[in-house]
């Protein structure tokens, strides 16, 4: 099934919708197309071009700096599914806590990152600092936007998106 990225009046990303849905939603006049596809859709009385990408006529509410509930699938998109680690080059598939669950440390956005195996066994329950290593990016609260891509998968994201969907922290 195709999908298509439906962006708000101010060309923020809003969701991803079905391809059929955004068709109703152009012919409705609730929406336009951005960029267009090679696919057709017809009926006997019409014959509409798939957009890829499609743009919402009036503003719709969306709440784009909600918090995102802790999840390890966010996390993963976050963190682009790679240890954390400076020195590491591994693909990510443990959740670290920079501050230990031993020492009172959360699972938070903000205290947690992706590593891989070996590297979570090394650090166990110790800090970064006392490790002495250093993370490739600062561990950042998850919002709104950054849903699209947890839906959208790396499967369905297609390159003609990466204009219009936030970049990962």
């Amino acid at each position: 099934m195709m999908q298509v990225l439906l962006l708000n009046a101010d060309y923020r990303p809003a969701r991803i919708v079905s391809a059929e849905r955004a068709v109703v939603l152009i012919l409705a006049g609730k929406a336009e197309p951005v960029q267009d596809s090679d696919t057709y859709m017809r009926s006997p009385s019409v014959h509409v071009r798939v957009p890829l990408v499609a743009r919402l006529v009036k503003m719709a509410k969306i709440p784009y700096m909600q918090k995102v509930p802790f999840s390890r699938r966010m996390l993963t998109v976050r963190d682009n599914g790679e240890c954390q680690f400076s020195h590491c080059k591994s693909k990510g598939t443990t959740v670290e806590h920079m501050l230990p669950a031993s020492r009172g440390g959360k699972s938070t956005y903000e205290n947690c990152v992706l590593s891989c195996g070996p590297c979570n066994f090394k650090k166990a329950d110790r800090t970064v600092e006392e490790m002495g290593w250093t993370l490739k990016k600062k561990p950042v609260p998850v919002y709104g936007p950054m849903v699209l891509l947890a839906r959208a998968g790396s499967r369905a994201a297609l390159p003609e998106w990466a204009e219009w969907l936030p970049a990962p922290a």
